[in-house]
């Protein structure tokens, strides 16, 4: 099947970086009495044709689901590669099996209902990627825990 074009637009830019350090100041405050660590390691320049509201509730959904379930570290990371910006969320947590990755991706699932949520935020950040012509991936990260591989159009 041909690429989706999305609705990336050559008039959108937004900083990777600013919105990640901005939803990290949010969440050191929101989670502060568990003492995970969360760093980011993004280019300063590293800019997608992404709507500022739109990556904000994608980079604050999945790591706020990241600070939720890590032991002890979240990290934000980003690259380019194949004209994409690659964003990762990671965490050191107990991960998703492989056999519920694709189910923790609809609409209202929850895999563990013991934690608070609502089973929309991993949704919302996928059907946001899928509308810019992106993608939203869940693997192991190499501590272990989740890793949410989110691809976006790079700005022009």
């Amino acid at each position: 099947p041909a690429a989706r074009a999305g609705i990336a637009s050559a008039r959108v830019a937004t900083s990777v970086g600013v919105v990640a350090d901005d939803i990290i100041t949010a969440l050191r405050r929101i989670h502060a009495e568990r003492g995970v660590m969360i760093g980011v390691e993004i280019p300063a320049d590293l800019m997608v044709a992404v709507d500022r509201t739109d990556l904000d509730e994608m980079i604050g959904n999945l790591a706020d689901n990241a600070m939720r379930w890590a032991r002890s570290r979240v990290v934000i990371g980003a690259h380019t590669a194949s004209g994409s910006a690659i964003i990762t969320i990671e965490d050191d947590g107990p991960g998703i099996a492989p056999a519920e990755r694709t189910r923790a991706l609809a609409k209202g699932v929850r895999l563990d209902e013991r934690k608070e949520g609502h089973g929309f935020g991993l949704t919302i950040a996928h059907e946001l990627a899928l509308l810019y012509g992106g993608d939203l991936t869940l693997s192991y990260a190499p501590d272990g825990g989740l890793a949410a591989v989110l691809t976006l159009p790079l700005a022009r």
